[in-house]
């Protein structure tokens, strides 16, 4: 039987400091079957490139990056 797939939202705005060792932990889980959904709400440090990065890594099936609204951290997560 294949194990449950899950799938995480992740909400970014100017989060390079502690990006990489968040996505890190995603990589790091013994559960394999998951999918990450990121929505960047127009950071302006490099967020995006480590996204790209990981998103180049993993392959966009294991990661989407998404473009929010950029209006306040609530609609940057319901997008």
């Amino acid at each position: 039987m294949a194990s449950p797939s899950i799938s995480v939202a992740m909400a970014t705005y100017n989060g390079e400091r502690f990006l990489a060792e968040q996505l890190d932990s995603f990589g790091a889980q013994t559960h394999q079957n998951w999918r990450l959904f990121v929505s960047d709400d127009g950071s302006t440090d490099g967020t995006m490139a480590i996204l790209k990065d990981y998103q180049a890594r993993w392959g966009e099936a294991r990661m989407q990056i998404r473009t929010a609204p950029r209006v306040n951290f609530r609609k940057n997560f319901l997008s």
